[in-house]
């Protein structure tokens, strides 16, 4: 299947920084409309070239806004040796009977 992006795509993703931007000052920088620069915006950080973000816009509520997506670092998870007691090796009966309490609310 063809690769089928808007040729505003990489104009967009050039304007991606350490910095949180807007979709409205993507549209207002590139001249596009504001509903175009969050359907690239939002295509971008599904994809994983951008990190999806909150920055304050008008009126000082908080909009989305994008950034360059974060250097992936590789965690490496070592388990230490088990030193509790050893678990037996095969089950072992109880040493005193059971004993039934009978039904709740009898």
């Amino acid at each position: 299947m063809a690769n089928h992006r808007s040729p505003v795509t990489e104009p967009v993703q050039a304007l991606l920084s350490d910095e949180p931007i807007t979709c409205r000052q993507v549209a207002e920088r590139l001249g596009i409309a504001f509903g175009h620069a969050q359907s690239i915006l939002r295509s971008i950080a599904h994809r994983g070239d951008a990190l999806e973000t909150t920055a304050l816009g008008g009126h000082g509520k908080k909009v989305a806004a994008f950034t360059k997506p974060r250097p992936q670092v590789a965690r490496i998870w070592e388990r230490g040796e088990y030193t509790g007691e050893p678990r037996p090796l095969r089950y072992e009966p109880r040493s005193e009977p059971y004993i039934s309490l009978g039904r709740i609310g009898d």
